[in-house]
């Protein structure tokens, strides 16, 4: 399954921490890391950025009941799912930055996937044609469905089942292995290790709406299990939640750049749905992310031109002067995007000259909570010893 169009080079790493610069070749198409992935969905030829580098990810919720439809002859059906897929490529600009599909099983047990045939899994594997990767499905909310050890069997069985029929593909392409982090942490290794004896060296990690330091052992095992087999891999973090708003204050610790250290080569949005703290005025406000202090801010419109960065290509008042809720959370997805974007170009500079831990260090947030920092420093210097194969042994 080892794709030679497909390429991961290690340019620098941090000593201290996790904080890795690559560069990834995949069919012509060249990407740096770290790198944000976006939603193209919120692309508009109307709004300038100054940082178009980006990863594409198009994440979509597929239900069991969805893909019988799909499989059972339901054109006008398909035609609808099809045209939806079109809408989000079309939008893509055309920067030759790569394509992922995160596509994301909906079910109300996972025994429900044991039911699935071959014909259907082989449709979410060829939906992925137009796509630069096939990318195994993971599980909406899945640590809410695994209950037994059974039920994680069924799920492995099914990652099993959808890599045998991407073999029988007449159109290669690389796979990205999906790994829940949110599953108990013994199954981590069994998922790793089914990936890396098929040549996988690229992988999603489904937080599935949580923030990555509150799976920071997970984080140093995948590492570790990596490292030991000697593999240079293309991480992308799928769900990942940039901090959840407080009660104590408008602005918040930006723990989804932050993790970053984690070794994450690109991160993408937060898909699962939380809380939101406050009433509607509240919700009205932009959250806005600062890469001068690593936050997001909750400001009014009217007070976003105090902290504007001069950097920004995106005209101000995209901003403030859009009266449609929608389409003023979009300019502002847009904004973190840009502003995210210009960050990992720093980031990948300070990883180059060795600077990246005194860079990150003194950002004001990161010095607030500076706990999250130690983390990143923590797990790679308590890397354990043991090779891939002794884990698994061990299980």
């Amino acid at each position: 399954m080892v794709d030679g169009s497909f390429r991961v080079k290690v340019v620098e790493e941090d000593e201290k921490t996790f904080y890795v610069h690559k560069q990834i070749k995949l069919s012509g198409k060249k990407v740096e890391t770290p790198v944000k992935a976006v939603n193209p969905f919120a692309f508009r030829e109307d709004v300038p950025l100054a940082h178009r580098e980006f990863i594409a990810e198009v994440y979509k919720v597929i239900s069991v009941d969805t893909l019988k439809r799909l499989t059972n002859g339901d054109h006008e059906f398909q035609r609808e799912f099809n045209k939806k897929i079109r809408n989000a490529l079309s939008n893509v600009p055309p920067d030759r930055m790569p394509v992922i599909m995160a596509p994301t099983l909906r079910v109300d047990n996972v025994t429900e996937l044991a039911s699935l045939t071959d014909r259907q899994i082989e449709f979410l594997v060829l939906t992925q044609n137009v796509f630069d990767f096939y990318t195994v499905p993971t599980v909406e909310r899945i640590h809410l469905k695994v209950v037994n050890p059974s039920d994680v069997e069924h799920y492995i069985e099914f990652v099993t089942k959808y890599l045998e029929i991407v073999e029988e593909q007449k159109l290669k392409k690389p796979v990205i292995g999906t790994v829940p982090v949110t599953l108990p942490h013994v199954v981590i290794p069994q998922l790793i290790e089914t990936y890396l004896r098929r040549g996988i060296r690229a992988f999603a990690l489904d937080f599935s709406g949580r923030v990555p330091f509150s799976h920071y052992q997970q984080m140093g095992f995948i590492q570790n299990l990596l490292h030991k087999a000697g593999v240079d891999a293309f991480i992308h973090a799928v769900n990942v939640n940039p901090g959840k708003p407080s009660r104590k204050g408008p602005s918040i610790l930006s723990q989804d750049v932050l993790s970053v250290g984690f070794g994450l080569d690109a991160v993408g949005d937060n898909h699962v749905a939380f809380g939101t703290v406050g009433g509607a005025g509240i919700r009205d406000n932009l959250r806005i992310f600062s890469k001068d202090e690593y936050a997001y801010h909750r400001i009014e419109p009217s007070k976003l031109f105090k902290i504007y960065p001069e950097d920004s290509a995106l005209p101000i008042e995209v901003l403030t002067q859009e009266r449609n809720a929608l389409l003023r959370k979009n300019a502002q997805r847009l904004f973190n995007y840009e502003q995210f974007g210009i960050e990992t170009v720093r980031i990948r500079e300070k990883i180059d000259s060795g600077e990246i831990t005194d860079y990150v260090s003194k950002k004001p947030f990161v010095r607030k909570y500076h706990d999250k920092f130690k983390l990143l420093i923590n797990i790679k210097g308590n890397k354990s010893r043991q090779s891939t194969l002794d884990i698994l042994k061990e299980l």
